[in-house]
C-alpha cells in the first residue's frame, strides 16, 4: 500500500508521512498540471526513469509527499529526485 488514510481522514503512508485531507486535494490537481509542462531538464530525464528502465525500478512524477510535490519518486527504494531549477521557490 503506498498511501491510505487514518480514521481522521488524513492520507498517510507507508514511509510515515502525513498530509491532510484538505492539503492532499490541493496538491493532486497542482502535480497534474506539473507533469503536463515539465521543465526540459526533468522531460529529458523522466525519458531515462519511465518505463522501469532503471535497474527495473518505477519511479513516479510529481509525486505529493506531505506538503511538497517532488519531481520523480521510486517508493520500492524510497529515492526522491529532484531537478534543480525556478520551480523550488514555491511552497504551499
Amino acid at each position: 500500500m503506498i498511501s491510505g488514510r487514518t480514521r481522521d481522514g488524513e492520507v498517510k503512508t507507508d514511509y510515515g508521512w502525513y498530509t491532510s485531507p484538505c492539503l492532499w486535494e490541493k496538491l493532486k490537481p497542482l502535480a497534474r498540471e506539473m507533469r503536463r509542462a515539465p521543465t526540459l531538464a526533468e522531460e529529458v530525464l523522466w525519458q531515462h526513469l519511465r518505463n522501469s528502465q532503471m535497474g527495473g525500478f518505477k519511479f513516479r512524477r510529481q509525486h505529493p509527499i506531505d506538503r511538497f510535490i517532488v519531481d520523480f519518486y521510486c517508493f520500492k527504494i524510497r529515492l526522491v529526485i529532484e531537478v534543480d531549477g525556478p520551480v523550488h521557490q514555491y511552497t504551499p
